[in-house]
């Protein structure tokens, strides 16, 4: 944690559930390989055996409004499907503007896709070797209001009618 507001945070791209941080998926891929003894992933094994499973990602990105305002938000949500080709992006929810109302465009929108589905591939090595990551935390968001989330600015917020950094469902 920072000390002070001048001090930058950190933001990983990826965290292991035994909290280290790690800037690609091919970093966490040795990583869970080195320290977790999990070598010789076969995704064609997982997607058969989660073949139809849906999975809601929260994620941290960045994005450019029509109006020409930045911003970004630690609260995007995306919902994916695993299906035996692999991971299929069913919907990633819109953020408006807090300036002009118009709806937001995610920056670099490719890397954005091929993230979330590194992120659902993630997900499933911790849900198919459960048993390799039984003595470390378990997820590591919170349920925690995020400061300046502005739920009438959230597609998602809109849709459920509450908060959608909540876990309840």
């Amino acid at each position: 944690m920072p000390n002070n507001s001048n001090e930058r945070r950190i933001y990983y791209r990826f965290m292991c559930k035994c909290g280290t941080g790690l800037d690609s998926f091919q970093e966490f891929l040795d990583h869970v390989g080195s320290s977790h003894q999990i070598e010789n992933i076969n995704f064609t094994e997982i997607f058969e055996q989660r073949n139809g499973s849906e999975w809601a990602i929260k994620f941290y990105w960045n994005f450019t409004c029509q109006c020409g305002h930045k911003f970004s938000s630690s609260l995007c949500n995306a919902d994916l499907k695993v299906n035996m080709e692999g991971i299929e992006l069913l919907k990633k929810y819109k953020l408006s503007c807090v300036r002009c109302n118009d709806v937001a465009q995610f920056d670099n929108e490719e890397l954005l896709d091929e993230f979330l589905k590194e992120r659902v591939k993630q997900k499933l090595i911790y849900s198919f070797y459960r048993e390799n990551f039984a003595d470390c935390e378990s997820e590591l968001h919170t349920d925690k209001l995020l400061e300046g989330h502005k739920q009438e600015l959230c597609e998602k917020c809109q849709l459920l009618g509450r908060y959608c950094g909540s876990s309840e469902f």
